[in-house]
């Protein structure tokens, strides 16, 4: 069907074949045309009505993993879902968070981070597997953060937007 106003867009990203995958809310549209101009609902991904989608990333892989927050920020509540091409539904691979606002991947490929109001998240990655093994890699210092972005060296960048703060 033809994509009508969201309330939100968490996600743009282009696909590999043109075009671009959004992510809104809760569902997800995408369009062969980098102008939008077919842009098409593809339908909900997420069944948990308590949360929508914040922020996510593509694995080395291809695969996309999306992070949540609840509509009423209550700890815990956020996940972190992979939706793997032609699924229906994301599939919940982390949870535990309270918004799950930035994904990446270390140099190597071997490490996922996912930024948590709390802090950061660190889990192993295996192309054929995912992201598994979730720990707390540091809690946060200066506040909720809202953003996370792994250079080419591996140092991990975080946004603090309630005091202003990018930290490496």
């Amino acid at each position: 069907r033809r994509a009508t106003r969201a309330a939100a867009v968490a996600l743009v990203r282009p696909r590999a074949e043109g075009g671009v995958i959004v992510v809104t809310e809760r569902e997800l549209a995408v369009a062969s045309r980098d102008d939008l101009a077919d842009l098409q609902l593809w339908g909900p991904v997420l069944a948990d009505a308590r949360q929508r989608f914040l922020g996510g990333a593509c694995s080395p892989t291809g695969r996309l993993y999306l992070g949540t927050v609840g509509y009423v920020r209550t700890p815990g509540i956020a996940m972190v879902y992979r939706l793997d091409a032609g699924a229906a539904a994301g599939q919940p691979v982390a949870a535990g968070m309270t918004a799950a606002s930035g994904i990446d991947w270390s140099p190597d490929h071997r490490l996922c981070f996912v930024n948590d109001d709390g802090g950061t998240w660190a889990f192993d990655f295996e192309p054929n597997r995912g992201i598994f093994r979730q720990r707390l890699l540091f809690a946060s210092v200066f506040g909720p953060s809202d953003g996370l972005h792994v250079d080419a060296e591996g140092g991990l960048w975080v946004a603090h937007p309630h005091t202003g703060l990018l930290v490496r």
